[in-house]
């Protein structure tokens, strides 16, 4: 008897080390799952504070940060048949995409219609610091925007398709507190940037 009690507790003490060590790991899948969890819920909410100026595709906005060509792949696509046939006038884009690269380095560009015309601005970014926005009328160069600060510097900027309309949502602080505020731009008959009040045209 003395013989089957040291095995049975033999037995339940193994049993018990087994349950004590799937405790253990069940608990440590618990807390890992919940670390996750606030980690992607934290994700998600500096997603939605950094993005709060795009507004769904539904609503047309679009964002005037998204440039992923380089110098030399514009300064080719400018000058490709199917292109060149269409955007005669907007040639004079290479002048301004050599002066950038000459006074700046490795920049990148793109190509956005915000204009109500079916001619393509020419989009100069500096990645998180500054984008710039030319048109071209008749042959004739227009800077839209030139180095407006964005990114690191408390802005964001998202555009209207061919409406002429763009939004800055604009992160600032007051005596140490956070006040942020939206600012909305039309471009006018020459070609400038000219805030209105949001509801004056939408």
């Amino acid at each position: 008897h003395i013989w089957e009690f040291k095995v049975l507790y033999g037995m339940e003490k193994e049993r018990g080390e087994y349950m004590k060590r799937v405790i253990m790991i069940v608990l440590v899948l618990i807390v890992a799952c919940c670390g996750t969890i606030v980690i992607c819920g934290r994700i998600e909410r500096d997603d939605q504070v950094f993005e709060k100026n795009r507004a769904s595709d539904n609503q047309g906005w679009c964002s005037l940060h998204d440039c992923e060509m380089d110098a030399s792949v514009i300064l080719s696509y400018l000058r490709t048949k199917e292109f060149f046939d269409q955007n005669r006038e907007v040639l004079v884009y290479e002048d301004v995409v050599k002066a950038y690269e000459k006074e700046y380095g490795s920049l990148k560009y793109g190509l956005v219609y915000v204009t109500e015309d079916d001619v393509p601005e020419l989009l100069v970014n500096l990645q998180d610091y500054w984008i710039s926005l030319y048109t071209s009328v008749d042959g004739n160069l227009y800077a839209i925007m030139e180095q407006a600060a964005y990114g690191t510097w408390g802005r964001t900027y998202t555009y209207r398709e061919k409406e002429g309309l763009i939004n800055s949502y604009v992160y600032s602080f007051e005596e140490g507190i956070q006040v942020n505020h939206e600012e909305c731009y039309r471009i006018n008959e020459d070609y400038k940037l000219e805030e209105f009040v949001p509801g004056e045209l939408l």
